[in-house]
């Protein structure tokens, strides 16, 4: 398995005992997310689907399902599909969740919120709108 930690989010204790739990189930395993600001203080949280068909469902409607700071996954498919796309620059966890969708990897999210994902007034994942016909085109998913 491999995970991805953000240099400025925080795993909350036990998230990959909790998540080593459903390997044998999930090729993509995520958790729910707390949003928090500079000071740590929770500012919100996206509403992350738990179910695989209602991930896929959403993902393919433009919807990313998956926070990539909270994801697990298989590195053996990750290096089927090339991993991540260095020149999409901002979305490119998603394009890597639809590559993996397209590929027919099993999807899930934890229940509980297992990483505090920092928001900064001048992130890229703030402040930038991002044109996700581009990505399900590109796979030929179209909404």
């Amino acid at each position: 398995m491999s995970a991805i930690q953000d240099d400025d989010d925080v795993w909350l204790p036990k998230k990959l005992e909790k998540q080593i739990e459903f390997i044998d189930s999930f090729d993509v395993i995520g958790t729910q997310i707390f949003y928090v600001d500079e000071n740590e203080n929770i500012t919100g949280k996206p509403n992350l689907s738990l179910i695989h068909e209602e991930i896929i469902k959403k993902c393919l409607n433009g919807d990313n399902q998956i926070a990539n700071t909270s994801a697990i996954f298989k590195k053996d498919l990750a290096l089927k599909v090339n991993c991540w796309d260095e020149n999409i620059i901002g979305i490119e966890d998603f394009d890597f969740w639809l590559k993996l969708i397209k590929l027919g990897c099993n999807f899930t999210n934890l229940k509980k919120e297992l990483v505090l994902h920092r928001l900064h007034k001048n992130s890229n994942f703030n402040t930038k709108k991002w044109d996700l016909e581009i990505l399900l085109k590109k796979y030929k998913y179209e909404n």
